[in-house]
């Protein structure tokens, strides 16, 4: 059984050219590049965890044409999320994401494992793409869940 885990901060947030700004949303795109960063907290998990997975919903606002990527980094979070998460993070995986409307789950044992040996109390996500689709990844604005992270002992 999986442990479904809110997250504790999590915010998008946009480089328009001129400031770096915290949004009210949760978005992934380009130009006037927004990152959405998310984190989670381990507390009440130990190492080695079975099974991790990033549950979030993406709607696509640009499907079909070219294969859109999404690419995800993980960072010791501190429960807030502030400018500096823009370019927080070490690269951990990418996914590509074409469909209009679906759940998404990504894998993220390895970095919840990595995360517990380092002991971090922590997990910090930031979401970005170097591609042209554009994204929502849940939340209220969207009227779809949050993302959460679902982790097996």
């Amino acid at each position: 059984t999986h442990t479904v885990i809110a997250k504790t901060a999590g915010t998008g947030i946009r480089d328009n050219g001129t400031d770096v700004l915290l949004l009210a949303f949760l978005a992934v795109k380009s130009m006037t590049e927004d990152r959405s960063a998310l984190e989670y907290s381990l507390n009440g998990f130990s190492y080695p965890v079975a099974d991790a997975n990033l549950e979030i919903h993406i709607s696509n606002l640009d499907p079909g044409g070219v294969m859109g990527t999404m690419d995800f980094y993980t960072y010791e979070g501190d429960g807030v999320i502030d400018i500096a998460e823009f370019s927080a993070g070490s690269f951990y995986t990418q996914i590509q994401s074409t469909q209009s409307d679906h759940i998404e789950r990504v894998d993220f044992t390895a970095a919840v494992n990595t995360a517990l040996q380092n002991g971090w109390t922590q997990l910090g996500v930031r979401i970005s793409t170097a591609t042209a689709d554009r994204y929502w990844i849940g939340g209220s604005i969207v009227g779809k869940p949050e993302p959460v992270l679902r982790v097996q002992q």
